[in-house]
């Protein structure tokens, strides 16, 4: 594993680190497959049901429950490229929901991750954020020979696909 995801393996509790190599959303039947070839990658989800030790507090103890401020994306997945911090933040939704709330409170996070690791680990990282929507409109149900090109704008993109290829995501 390289240095910086070792680190940051090391930074964040397992609690939330996610093992399976798929991006899932039960409530809404939606799962994408991970294809990350010779990639290593880390995946957490901020978004399951929490162990006991976090009640009553939740995600975030020290801010009250008021609206928005317990938001958080679906997936945070961390992945080093040409020794380039990628952090993809994905939010999966069924219909047209806004997906902007959850990506930016996933932004926050992954910034405030990544200034404790320069801090703790006496580190120069410049993670490149991408913020990703996967909607269930655009999941393709049949395997696809060609894979899509990936364009963000602002950081931003739709998924439209069957499979989550990590490569593509890491421009």
């Amino acid at each position: 594993m390289n240095k910086i995801l070792a680190k940051t393996c090391s930074l964040l509790t397992n609690d939330y680190r996610n093992n399976d190599n798929k991006l899932d959303e039960p409530a809404a039947g939606m799962s994408v497959p991970i294809e990350n070839g010779s990639l290593s990658y880390l995946s957490y989800s901020f978004d399951k049901s929490l162990p006991v030790k976090y009640y009553p507090k939740g995600l975030y103890p020290f801010f009250v429950k008021n609206k928005g401020v317990h938001s958080m994306c679906d997936y945070m997945l961390f992945c080093v490229q040409n020794n380039i911090l990628f952090i993809l933040l994905v939010e999966l939704k069924h219909g047209s929901e806004n997906v902007m709330n959850q990506l930016n409170a996933g932004k926050c996070l992954a910034k405030f991750i990544v200034d404790t690791l320069n801090r703790v680990e006496n580190m120069r990282i410049n993670a490149e954020i991408r913020l990703i929507s996967i909607r269930n409109n655009h999941i393709i149900n049949k395997r696809v020979t060609k894979i899509r090109e990936v364009e963000y704008v602002d950081d931003f993109c739709t998924f439209e696909g069957s499979r989550f290829y990590l490569k593509e995501f890491l421009k």
